[in-house]
């Protein structure tokens, strides 16, 4: 079972911002801090000397609403490549869709890739589906998506927050009949 931040977290009673900033030799945590999370982590079997040589961006698909007309994903995804080359890494796009014949088969192989690292875009994902990626040999960050049952180190986009300022500029504006289209 892979060996998560949040683990480690709990295991040594620090935070797993302070556990992330050690595991990644961050300056701003103390030596002695550093030293008791690194001694466990090894202790609990976290690999850290792994080298990544790749970034695999998997587009999960579930009902086929994810890749829109807006500029969010093609941005984020433009993000994603700049970075990883400028890193020196590769960038691989795996497309995976849970009513295809080969799914299971897609989602092994992105899972024991132990040289990639995994950004996950997860918006069309559900609770059920996370279960299969918990078990992942590979680092994994999941994008636009939540689990409350498993641990990914996540970056979610806030719809609400940016759903209220819309709603605010509108009222400012003079407007009293607000509405939301979803199509």
């Amino acid at each position: 079972m892979r060996v998560s931040v949040r683990k480690i977290s709990e295991a040594t009673g620090f935070s797993p911002a302070t556990v992330s900033n050690a595991l990644n030799r961050k300056k701003g945590v103390n030596k002695e801090t550093a030293e008791k999370i690194l001694r466990a982590a090894s202790e609990m079997g976290y690999r850290m000397d792994e080298k990544i040589r790749k970034i695999r961006f998997v587009i999960f698909r579930k009902n086929g609403l994810i890749i829109d007309d807006s500029p969010f994903h093609p941005a984020v995804i433009e993000g994603v490549e700049r970075q990883a080359k400028a890193m020196g890494l590769e960038t691989v796009f795996n497309h995976v869709d849970v009513h295809d014949l080969e799914y299971g088969s897609q989602i092994q192989e992105i899972l024991s890739d132990t040289e990639s690292a995994v950004v996950l875009l997860g918006t069309e994902m559900l609770e059920e589906d996370f279960k299969e990626f918990q078990s992942a040999e590979n680092r994994i960050v999941l994008l636009d998506g939540w689990s409350d049952q498993y641990f990914f180190d996540s970056v979610l986009i806030s719809n609400t927050d940016s759903a209220a300022k819309a709603v605010e500029y509108l009222i400012q504006k003079g407007h009293s009949k607000i509405g939301y289209l979803r199509g």
